[in-house]
């Protein structure tokens, strides 16, 4: 009789600890409910997917340069592209992709040439100019749409989330980058580093419809103190159906390496968008 009081007691007990472990909720639990309640996400609206056109004015006037340039070559390069092709399709709660565009110089007769080597050099140069701007460009998209998804915990490990009163702090680790995240307010401050890198974003958010949209973002980086980059960035919405979609991103830096200081501006432009 002792020994069955005894069984029923502890499980009773471990009843109750299985309770209450339920009860508790994780962090990325708390995190999920916190961005779906206060901020915009596309995740959460009615659609399947929306496509949309990829207008970079740098790359069209990359590509105008470039065949000013060889406008004199025409017998002897002939240049492929289609860069008026460039689209980005999101799917809503799955990914992003993209219709990348290709860019490409084929020398149809080497006569002509005085020094071979250094126009194959040049050419080469051209074609991975263009596609590193490309990929730029994608990089940024993702980054930029990665506000508008539900988070992901295969890919966002939250380990904690504290909130007191109006100020909500998140620990984050993304594929070895660790994120340290204040919001506040319209306002987030987010601190991340990796062993590479470290710096630091302070964003601004605006309320459209009792959600925040991410409007402006100031960043800095740098790389173990060889590499620096400051950029500011702007976001202008369009309404797609009812929908808050990003119509232009604006992205302004300013980097420093090797004593050497560049500034740039790169634009992009979605439109002639559909939604299904």
């Amino acid at each position: 009789m002792k020994r069955s009081i005894i069984r029923l007691l502890m499980a009773f007990v471990l009843m109750n600890l299985f309770c209450f472990t339920l009860a508790i909720a994780e962090p990325v639990d708390d995190y999920v409910k916190f961005k779906e309640e206060k901020y915009y996400l596309l995740d959460k609206e009615n659609f399947s997917k929306i496509t949309c056109k990829v207008k970079v004015p740098i790359i069209d006037n990359m590509l105008e340069n470039i065949k000013a340039q060889l406008k004199s070559r025409a017998n002897v390069v002939q240049i492929n592209e289609n860069v008026s092709d460039f689209t980005m399709t999101y799917l809503r709660g799955e990914e992003i992709k993209f219709n990348k565009p290709y860019f490409d110089i084929k020398v149809i007769s080497p006569e002509g040439i005085k020094n071979k080597e250094s126009f194959y050099a040049g050419v080469e140069q051209m074609k991975n100019g263009f596609n590193q701007q490309v990929d730029g460009v994608i990089q940024m998209l993702q980054g930029v749409f990665e506000e508008f998804m539900t988070p992901n915990n295969a890919k966002e490990k939250v380990s904690s989330f504290i909130k007191t009163g109006d100020e909500t702090k998140v620990s984050i680790d993304k594929e070895g980058v660790l994120y340290e995240e204040i919001y506040k307010g319209t306002t987030r401050i987010t601190a991340f580093k990796s062993p590479q890198l470290k710096g630091q974003s302070i964003d601004e958010f605006q309320d459209l419809g009792g959600h925040l949209l991410l409007a402006k973002s100031n960043a800095h980086m740098e790389q173990q103190g060889i590499y620096k980059m400051d950029t500011t960035m702007e976001i202008v919405y369009q309404e797609i159906q009812g929908l808050n979609f990003p119509s232009k991103i604006t992205n302004k830096m300013i980097t420093e390496s090797g004593g050497l200081k560049q500034e740039g501006i790169i634009e992009i432009i979605l439109e002639n968008c559909s939604i299904e």
